[in-house]
């Protein structure tokens, strides 16, 4: 916990600003949820400005959901502008067996750039490893199996990155360290953009520490923030209040975090 502390702290004391192309369906949940830890969003999605952009934060998040050519032209120019900077880059391959088109732009992209943190479900991961089963999903609750696991090591390796698998369980691993955050609730798999939040979390702490460290202490916290929004709503609550005090528990855990520390 002291460790969750220092790193949510050095988040808002940098008051970082994070570039986040983003999808339609979760921007403004992302940029809403990085406030609320005390980083600075700007989401810049013309392939003009994006690498400019990018040298400007400190970290870049690309999701790639609701891609289209413009889009996925400006995420190419932003992750090797990253990388070229060396700024943290966290992946996020929405939806990628949704479609050929998705699958093929996705594809193409990670064979230009390297991501630090690439962020999936057990799908997404399935999919990247050419193992997809007919069902996939953009949100699926399928249980987190061993499968996942193997995969999402393999992948670590092949793209020299940490991969978060996040489920019901989440799996860290840079292919060879393993971490595994339990907790969290169920209601997550009803929420869309749940994963896509996550991502940013990857995002603003990946400038504070390593990879690996950024993926678990965001996974931790934001399980913890579902639990507390569970409890706080109770048993009258719907998704949509859900949705909001996920937000809120965020934004309380770090400014608790922040006064434990001083």
């Amino acid at each position: 916990m002291k460790q969750i502390m220092q790193l949510w702290h050095k988040v808002r004391q940098q008051n970082l600003m994070i570039h986040t192309i983003s999808n339609i369906v979760t921007a403004n949940d992302c940029a809403n949820l990085l406030l609320a830890v005390g980083a600075r969003p700007i989401m810049a999605q013309a392939p003009q400005e994006a690498a400019e952009i990018t040298a400007a934060c400190a970290a870049t998040v690309l999701n790639l959901g609701t891609p289209d050519d413009e889009k996925m032209i400006a995420c190419m120019n932003a992750g090797k502008e990253a990388n070229r900077l060396k700024h943290p880059l966290v992946v996020d391959p929405v939806g990628i067996g949704a479609s050929l088109y998705r699958k093929n732009q996705i594809g193409k992209l990670l064979t230009e750039i390297r991501p630090d943190i690439l962020r999936a479900n057990l799908q997404e991961i399935q999919t990247l490893s050419h193992t997809a089963h007919d069902n996939w999903g953009v949100d699926s609750p399928t249980d987190l199996l061993q499968e996942g696991h193997k995969l999402a090591k393999r992948l670590a390796k092949e793209m020299k990155c940490v991969v978060l698998l996040s489920g019901k369980e989440d799996f860290i691993t840079n292919g060879t360290d393993e971490i595994v955050v339990s907790g969290g609730q169920a209601f997550m798999q009803k929420i869309t953009g749940a994963g896509c939040m996550l991502s940013v979390l990857c995002g603003a702490l990946a400038v504070v520490t390593d990879p690996l460290t950024a993926a678990h202490i965001a996974a931790v916290s934001w399980k913890t923030c579902a639990t507390r929004a569970a409890q706080r709503i109770g048993k009258f609550g719907g998704l949509g209040t859900l949705h909001m005090a996920l937000i809120d528990e965020m934004y309380c855990l770090t400014q608790q975090e922040e006064k434990d520390v001083n």
